[in-house]
């Protein structure tokens, strides 16, 4: 790139950031601060000239950390002897955990059945929400996986289904362990804190460890 493709105005702001690097600026964040231009300047004007500096984050965020309050998910009026033969098929065939994707730790419902029993799982979806497809796995006869993703949705149909399970059944457990990692994401802020992290990271390992085989 030539310095005649470039604006004077938008010229004259690379070269600040060209003396802030010459005067001891070591990374973007820095330069930000001492030439009062935007991060997207700084970073087109550090690739016209070619200089790699040490990307940092923002030390703080400009506006107050928003809490995580989700709109609530709302499930239509279910039939409770419905709601006992879903809490009968999820308990055989479902699965819940919480999916490491991203270290986010989010929430994960699923149900896996036959593709010749996939109204059962469309029916589900009616009522519950979340997203119907086919499954493949090796050796085994088509499927369908019925699959519920998220805080807000995993929420309403734990509170929904399950809070008055009385079955003592292991994946009764597991529910109430993802219960109450969704109520401690509730409590967080809207982008967690490393230290939020760590705590959802933990239910993932007691999660994990509740789903071993023991006797």
């Amino acid at each position: 790139m030539s310095i005649a493709t470039v604006r004077p105005r938008t010229l004259e702001k690379y070269r600040t950031v060209l003396d802030a690097c010459q005067n001891g600026c070591l990374s973007n964040i820095q330069v930000v601060t001492r030439t009062g231009l935007s991060r997207s300047v700084v970073y087109r004007a550090l690739q016209y000239y070619g200089i790699r500096l040490e990307r940092q984050r923002p030390i703080a965020p400009k506006k107050p950390v928003a809490p995580f309050n989700p709109k609530p998910c709302l499930l239509p009026a279910l039939d409770p002897i419905w709601k006992a033969e879903f809490r009968g098929l999820f308990y055989g065939e479902g699965c819940i955990r919480l999916a490491n994707r991203a270290a986010a730790y989010t929430p994960r419902m699923t149900i896996t059945l036959r593709l010749d029993d996939r109204e059962i799982l469309e029916d589900v979806y009616a009522k519950l929400g979340g997203n119907v497809r086919p499954f493949e796995r090796e050796d085994c006869n088509p499927q369908m996986k019925w699959t519920a993703n998220g805080w807000r949705r995993c929420r309403a149909i734990t509170e929904e289904v399950f809070l008055d399970c009385l079955m003592p059944a292991k994946k009764t457990r597991e529910i109430e362990l993802c219960y109450e990692a969704i109520l401690a994401r509730y409590q967080m802020p809207y982008w967690p804190t490393e230290e939020n992290y760590k705590v959802l990271a933990s239910f993932f390992t007691r999660l994990t460890e509740l789903k071993q085989f023991s006797f």
